[in-house]
């Protein structure tokens, strides 16, 4: 009879350390959560001989089981998917995992399952044991296993499966962050792809740097202005407005530097070769997690056949289309403006 018991320990500890080789497997070459979920469940209940294992989410209703194995038989442990009153065993886990407490190194069905014990006991299942999945912010979850001995977990197996348990949350928090970080990766190459193929002239400036130097520009900004990447980074991009200093929209600009807020205006800038065009300009800021602003992007965006086309509308609105003269309509812009002036300043004029 003792060689009968050791040998039966032994049986299971070999069970139990294949199931774990298993398990580490699984953990090491799984893509995904739900395959990694799914190939622990299995090696628990086909290596490890057990009668069902499962794993279940908490959530705002209670504990939803997301993927489960088991041997034939109606265990009632397998059925249902959502924590409600007709579930009394899943209900205990959810009371479990959501007040984190009843989860030692093991828990016997009797204590946890009470409700459920002679349902589950008739139908296969007389004893199991839950570990709690642990995550930055707590237990999100649970792995729960069914056996048919009514002692199926001793001292020493419920401390490897805590290890599985352990290796297991942290095998799930692995993959989310590897899904996350993919996701970020996509997000950024898509973003990165737009303001490649932009219409209009984006670049970005370091602002914990003197004098703001640009440190990136994409294609339409070296289209629009005719400067190459390698001839402006480095540089406040001031050097567009050439001499012509004197424009009330710089200072708009400057002051939303300073002010560390959004700003716009319209302004004169020079191509490479020195050809005008009129620049529609969008700066905002860019903070770090700490509210620190860190960089400027702007939005250059080449506004010159608006600009003559208002100032076409202009000219025939104001000359006469067959002299070229100014008309009465400019006179009396003119009369007006002298008018303003006159008074602001107290002076005299005469026509």
């Amino acid at each position: 009879a003792d060689r009968e018991i050791t040998e039966e320990a032994l049986r299971r500890s070999n069970r139990t350390h294949r199931m774990l080789s298993e398990c580490s497997e699984a953990l090491v070459h799984a893509t995904g959560e739900a395959e990694l979920l799914d190939k622990i469940c299995r090696a628990i209940v086909e290596i490890g001989c057990h009668s069902l294992a499962w794993v279940g989410y908490a959530g705002v209703q209670g504990v939803s089981p997301v993927a489960r194995s088991m041997h034939g038989g109606a265990c009632p442990a397998a059925g249902g998917s959502d924590c409600d009153g007709a579930d009394s065993w899943r209900c205990s886990v959810a009371s479990a995992l959501l007040t984190s407490e009843g989860f030692g190194d093991r828990i016997p069905m009797d204590r946890v399952y009470e409700a459920w014990f002679a349902q589950g006991a008739a139908c296969g299942c007389a004893s199991a044991i839950a570990f709690p999945l642990w995550g930055e912010g707590g237990v999100f979850g649970a792995l729960n296993i069914h056996a048919a001995e009514s002692s199926a977990f001793d001292a020493e197996e419920a401390e490897l499966l805590t290890e599985l348990a352990n290796a297991l949350s942290y095998g799930i928090i692995s993959l989310r962050t590897n899904v996350e970080r993919q996701r970020a990766e996509i997000a950024l190459r898509q973003r990165q792809r737009a303001i490649e193929s932009s219409s209009n002239g984006i670049m970005i400036t370091d602002f914990n740097v003197p004098d703001h130097p640009l440190i990136y520009i994409n294609p339409a900004f070296e289209r629009i202005t005719g400067y190459a990447a390698r001839e402006v980074l480095g540089r406040n991009c001031r050097f567009l407005a050439g001499n012509d200093h004197d424009q009330l929209g710089l200072e708009e600009i400057r002051a939303a530097l300073r002010e560390q807020r959004e700003g716009g205006a319209v302004l004169r800038n020079y191509r490479k070769d020195g050809s005008l065009f009129w620049n529609e300009l969008s700066v905002a800021p860019v903070r770090d997690e700490n509210g620190t602003v860190t960089s400027f992007v702007g939005i250059l965006n080449d506004v010159t056949e608006h600009k003559q086309y208002e100032e076409q509308l202009e000219y025939q609105a104001n000359h006469d289309g067959l002299t070229g003269l100014p008309n009465r309509n400019l006179l009396a812009d003119r009369l007006g403006q002298a008018l303003s002036f006159t008074d602001r300043y107290h002076k005299q004029a005469a026509v």
